[in-house]
């Protein structure tokens, strides 16, 4: 039953990787706002690749994916972090 489970998580994972190429299914995957990093953690953490922070950030920016909503989140002693949102939560390609 283990091993059955497993595979089902690795199918189902593979699917969200396949389907990340081309459209904004992350969207269900991450709050209604949320800051870049987060967005790029979770496409590596699907992906298991480490993704250029400038290229990624370009890509969704530049692409219409997503958009600053004018607000920001401290976390830590870091700098406020601004905070994005999907154009749309409906599966867009890209």
């Amino acid at each position: 039953m283990a091993f059955q489970n497993i595979l089902v998580l690795k199918k189902a994972i593979a699917r969200i990787e396949s389907k990340l190429a081309y459209s904004n299914v992350a969207y269900s995957l991450l709050p209604n706002e949320f800051t870049l990093r987060e967005l790029q953690e979770t496409y590596e953490a699907i992906t298991g690749q480490i993704l250029d922070r400038r290229n990624f950030r370009k890509g969704m920016i530049g692409n219409n994916i997503i958009k600053p909503i004018g607000e920001s989140r401290k976390s830590g002693a870091h700098r406020p972090a601004a905070l994005y949102k999907f154009y749309s939560k409906n599966p867009a390609l890209h």
